[in-house]
């Protein structure tokens, strides 16, 4: 008890002599137990360690309040700068008018704000309200529970979400993410990256400048867009668009539109998946309208306006099955021809991959081939299958014999005519009459007619065997059908219509030759030129696995960038829990250990600290986080101050305030000795004084007795004097 009423009064004689000695320098420091108060109008707490600056208030217990205006509030709280508040349990404000609100909340910066638990809000005008919520930059914003906001003005609203770079907003719930500059993810577990995406649906991923994944689960590259409708579908390219559900647009202006269940041209009423899609479509180009002029057969020239943007795919490989596509070489072996008699000769031959004219039809005497759309129509000539009858020379025009008409024939000078139920015999007579007869063979000109037919001398032919154009062009056929059973013969329209669907439907700037061939398509992929269908799909497959790797480049960089995020915290505030003590010159070195977490993060640090003298210290420290990762800092800390207020304190005194307290606790040993001393020597005095008053006491008595007895003898002088004048005695 004695030794704790010394304490006390020797802490209280420290504190009447800081406060003394700090009025005569108009610092305004107070020391009251075990608090601190320097500045004026500053105001410690129940329970407050320290208070420094103007205006400044530690209301909560263990707070620390440094700084003009700072408040402390919260339990173990820390208010360092100007204006600073930290209102939340263990929470810490720094910098300038910065709050710290939430529990074990930390602001940093100016105008920064964490209002939520375990919140962390740095720079400038930053706001962290979401519990476990981050926000780092300027006017960035975390509102959203272990949400990340980093860069300028980004938002990351949504659960988990992240938003990194320039007005970059993550409002989707499910870790959405968007990374860039005016970067939106609004869809559940969405991602966009790159500048100006758009990731609306949930699942959704944008990347590149100006993409859209509108849909859900859909992907969208390169200003591609997938359309709110198009879900699990995929546009990449400028202005690609993908319209329909896991429809698939590739390249620049690509559009699938086209849905499940469209019927295939010349598809003849055929269901099966050769012939009728059944998912929607892959489109490497669009139905842009241009106008398209051809000469049609009949001479006409006609421009049509088709509703079509095409890219030739090259490279293609023969197809094996019903579904696959089939490349230029199949298309003209599966419009080349050969035609032959009965008896198996060579009539003739249409050969697609060969550089001559596609043939031609032309209609024989009695005939007429006329083209109806794309039929080739071979009929009798007349009106509903009518023939003319006519004889040469003849004075009468040519009568027309219609399908019930009867015809009779009238034997001649020369010719017997008789019938036998429908077998009509033309004969000639026994005695005939020409100017010009061959037996068994007919000759006029070049042309002869025999038993076996009509031939015409280096021209077509007639025979049992068959038809021989005789290389010459058939011209004015008719239409034939078009269809699984069909035999008959088409016309060039016919085969023109066939190969400009093909080179259609190829795109890529495939037209049709004048022979009927199709010229290859050129299909542009980033930059390298295919000409067919195999190499292009070759190319966008790989394109598809390098958006993929990079795509999972990119997750994998942020599955790091996370990781390193989470060590850094975890060790950076392990290195914050290095807390140099007070400076004791009789123990000037310490050594420091912290411990750090931060999102399921841990780490350790060891530091050390030596005062070289009270106002310079030399500090060092490094953490290591549990996956290995490590982190170190050094630094200097000098207390500096104005020169003035230095040499107005008395020189034994400006080694600091520690130091001054161990010259204060040895003055007041030397003034206890010296009061001690000073006690003994005025006991002394004070007996030898009560011995001398005794003395002059006794003195004064003795005097006061001989006074007295003067003092009678004088006044019996004076009256045996006054006798003597009253009896006439000089």
């Amino acid at each position: 008890m004695k030794t704790k009423g010394k304490f006390c009064a020797a802490r209280a004689l420290l504190a009447l002599a800081l406060a003394v000695t700090t009025a005569e320098a108009g610092w305004g420091i107070v020391v009251t137990g075990d608090q601190l108060q320097i500045g004026s109008a500053a105001l410690p707490g129940v329970g407050a360690l320290v208070v420094i600056g103007s205006d400044s208030q530690a209301t909560g217990a263990d707070a620390i309040a440094m700084g003009k205006g700072t408040a402390a509030i919260g339990f173990s709280s820390i208010a360092m700068g100007q204006q600073t508040t930290a209102s939340g349990g263990s929470s810490t404000a720094m910098g300038g008018e910065t709050t710290a609100s939430g529990d074990y909340s930390t602001a940093m910066g100016w105008k920064t704000a964490a209002s939520g638990d375990y919140s962390t809000a740095m720079g400038g005008e930053t706001i962290a309200s979401g519990d476990y919520s981050t926000a780092m930059g300027w006017k960035t914003t975390a509102s959203g529970i272990y949400s990340t906001a980093m860069g300028g003005e980004t938002t990351a609203s949504g659960q988990f979400s992240t938003a990194m770079g320039w007005e970059a907003t993550a409002s989707g719930d499910g870790a959405s993410t968007a990374m860039g500059k005016g970067t939106t993810a609004s869809g559940f577990s969405s991602t966009a990256m790159g500048s100006y995406t758009i990731a609306s649906g949930d699942y959704s991923t944008a990347m590149g400048y100006a993409s859209q994944a509108k849909g859900e689960n859909s992907l969208a590259a390169s200003g591609g867009v997938a359309e709110e409708a198009a879900e699990n579908s995929f546009a990449a390219g400028w202005g690609a668009h993908a319209k329909l559900a896991g429809s698939v647009a590739l390249g620049s202006a690509a559009t699938a539109d086209t849905p499940a269940g469209e019927t295939a041209f010349l598809a003849g009423g055929q269901t099966e998946p050769a012939w009728k899609s059944t998912h929607n479509a892959v489109a490497v180009g669009n139905r842009t309208p241009y106008n398209y002029t051809y000469t049609k057969l009949n001479g006409n020239l006609v421009t049509e306006t088709v509703q079509v943007a095409s890219r030739q795919i090259t490279g293609v490989a023969g197809g094996t099955h019903g579904t696959d596509a089939v490349n230029v070489a199949q298309l003209k072996r599966g419009l080349s021809f050969r035609a032959f008699d009965s008896s198996g000769a060579l009539l003739g031959a249409l050969d697609m991959e060969s550089a001559a004219a596609a043939p031609a039809f032309k209609a024989g005497e009695g005939l007429k081939l006329t083209v109806e759309g794309q039929t080739l129509v071979l009929e009798l000539d007349g009106a509903g299958g009518s023939w003319n009858l006519d004889t040469k020379p003849g004075a009468q025009p040519p009568a027309a014999v219609n399908p019930d008409d009867t015809v009779t024939f009238t034997s001649g000078d020369n010719i017997t005519i008789t019938r036998d139920d429908k077998n009509v015999t033309v004969a000639t007579k026994a005695d005939v009459n020409f100017n010009s007869v061959t037996a068994n063979t007919f000759t006029a000109g070049g042309t002869s007619i025999t038993d076996n037919g009509l031939v015409i001398h280096n021209g077509p032919s007639v025979t049992k065997a068959g038809i021989d154009a005789g290389n010459k062009k058939i011209a004015n056929v008719a239409k034939g059908e078009v269809s699984q059973t069909s035999a008959d013969a088409v016309n060039g329209s016919q085969l023109w219509g066939v190969s400009s669907s093909v080179s259609n439907h190829f795109g890529g700037g495939s037209t049709v030759n004048s022979d009927g061939s199709i010229s290859a398509p050129a299909y542009t992929i980033r930059g390298g030129t295919y000409h067919n269908v195999g190499d292009a799909l070759s190319a966008v497959d790989t394109e598809f696995t390098n958006i993929y790797n990079n795509f999972g480049s990119v997750y994998n960089q942020m599955d790091e960038l996370r990781s390193d995020v989470k060590n850094v915290g975890a060790l950076g505030s392990a290195l914050a829990g290095l807390k140099p003590m007070q400076y004791d010159p009789v123990e000037p070195s310490q050594i420091m250990a912290g411990f750090g977490n931060y999102r399921d993060t841990w780490a350790l640090a060891l530091g050390v600290a030596h005062y070289v003298r009270e106002d310079f210290m030399v500090h060092a420290g490094v953490s290591i986080s549990d996956h290995g990762e490590s982190m170190a800092n050094a630094g200097l800390t000098w207390k500096i101050g104005r020169r003035e207020d230095k040499d107005a304190i008395p020189a034994r005194y400006r080694k600091g305030p520690i130091g001054s307290v161990y010259v204060m606790q040895k003055e007041n040993a030397e003034l206890q000795a010296q009061v001690a001393s000073m006690e003994h020597e005025m006991a002394e005095m004070k007996a030898s004084q009560a011995q001398e008053i005794a003395e002059l006491k006794a003195s004064q008595a003795r005097q006061q007795t001989e006074l007295k007895a003067r003092m009678a003898e004088l006044e019996r002088l004076l009256r045996a004097s006054g006798r003597a004048r009253q009896a006439g005695k000089p």
